[in-house]
């Protein structure tokens, strides 16, 4: 398989740079792969595996010489708005790393001179309804969380697809129903590193100073959804009995408001702001942690390669009920409910106090799910697998948009007249030309 692939690249402030980083060497084992990618400069430790090209220089008789184009779209327009408008004009596979997408289009059409395709988007999803809930996020009454959950225009993301790829059942139960693209649901891969030897002694290390003083961590990008001033006010109440500390890796959204926050609750002493560091840098901090807090609400419907992180140091872990998180095995991590937040975080981190050993047995339990559920290896041989099958047969995708196009067209003939006699004859013939293809 000759394939283009396109996604952020390290050293880029998103997980998906990463995970690409991380699915390479495997993927390059199976197939010819061209990178390109939005960003002038990237970890060049990538162009030692395989050609990486940057998107300006993009040039569409090259691009046609691979069998296909792999499209990774997230929900940051900053890494994904060129990505996505290339997938519009080459049909190709996406990888479908978030479900809701509000970000993504709020980001890429929120100017006014975009402003217009956004509300044609909306409406053509969501109708009037959509329209509205448009013209209020627009002008600032709704927020993008809010817009997000009823209307993630999911559909408009992916309407050029041959193929996608999902990451959550979350996602996979939502596009199947749709019955319009080949879908595949593959687990999120990360590589399970650390030998036997180092995580007995981070294990042991966590066990011993649990009840003395214990490290928490939060890291990735830390947007509202990610329940920081939950998780502050939690600690702020337990600060009298019980002594925690909180370190808070990554790009924050709203730091003015956090370093508020933490001033008023009195926690200065308590929790310290690293901002955005190295790969290397956050891994001896999770090295050294006790606990990780991965909260989500609203989930975007994406999977967590922070909480894959997270397991890999074999590190226990509280997480909000939902979404992908909601899927994960009970014994491997520890769930908070959204209606009672700041309770079952104080809940959970008084019994870590009581009973490491239970939360240090959590962590070990995801590491082996990790190692079960998220191998590379696997991965990149089933997007092999699943590319070769979108290019062995007509895409159901584009008969839906042959039969759309034809319907337009239809239409116009008739004007009002409501019989459907002028749509039978082309239907009948898109079906005989694509019905073979499942």
């Amino acid at each position: 398989m000759k394939i283009n692939w396109f996604s952020p690249l390290p050293p880029e402030k998103t997980d998906i740079g990463n995970f690409t980083a991380r699915i390479l060497p495997d993927l390059i084992q199976r197939a010819d792969v061209i990178v390109w990618t939005e960003q002038e400069k990237w970890d060049y430790s990538i162009d030692k595996l395989c050609t990486v090209k940057n998107i300006n220089d993009l040039n569409w008789a090259d691009l046609n010489e691979q069998d296909i184009s792999i499209f990774n779209i997230g929900n940051n327009a900053d890494y994904h708005s060129k990505i996505w408008h290339i997938s519009t004009q080459a049909p190709g596979i996406i990888i479908l790393h978030d479900y809701h997408l509000q970000h993504l289009f709020g980001g890429i059409f929120r100017s006014q001179e975009d402003s217009g395709k956004y509300f044609n988007a909306m409406q053509r999803y969501y109708g009037t309804e959509g329209q509205l809930a448009a013209r209020k996020f627009l002008s600032g009454t709704m927020s993008t969380e809010q817009i997000s959950e009823q209307f993630p225009l999911t559909e408009y993301a992916l309407e050029n697809a041959l193929g996608v790829i999902v990451h959550t059942n979350y996602a996979f139960d939502k596009i199947v129903q749709s019955n319009r693209w080949p879908i595949e649901l593959i687990p999120l891969p990360y590589p399970s590193s650390h030998n036997q030897t180092e995580i007995n002694t981070h294990l042991q290390s966590r066990l011993n100073t649990a009840q003395s003083q214990c490290e928490l961590i939060v890291f990735g990008y830390l947007g509202l959804n990610r329940r920081l001033e939950s998780i502050l006010e939690a600690l702020a109440e337990l600060r009298v009995t019980h002594k925690y500390s909180l370190n808070i890796y990554g790009q924050l959204w709203n730091k003015k408001n956090i370093e508020h926050k933490i001033e008023k609750l009195n926690l200065r002493s308590q929790v310290k702001i690293h901002g955005y560091v190295t790969e290397k840098k956050l891994d001896e901090a999770l090295s050294k942690s006790h606990l990780a807090l991965n909260l989500r609400h609203p989930t975007m419907g994406e999977a967590s390669g922070s909480q894959l992180r997270i397991w890999n140091h074999a590190l226990p872990s509280l997480v909000t009920r939902t979404g992908w998180y909601a899927e994960l095995p009970e014994d491997a991590v520890r769930f908070v409910g959204i209606d009672h937040e700041i309770e079952d975080i104080k809940s959970a981190l008084i019994e870590f106090k009581m009973y490491p050993e239970r939360f240090i047995e959590m962590g070990k339990k995801g590491k082996q799910y990790l190692e079960q559920w998220h191998n590379p290896d696997v991965y990149a041989q089933s997007v092999v697998t699943f590319a070769q099958q979108i290019c062995s047969v007509p895409s159901p995708a584009v008969a839906f948009k042959l039969a759309e196009r034809v319907a337009d067209e239809i239409s116009n003939w008739q004007g009002d007249d409501n019989n459907d006699f002028g749509y039978v004859k082309p239907a009948s013939s898109i079906y005989e030309l694509f019905k073979n293809t499942k």
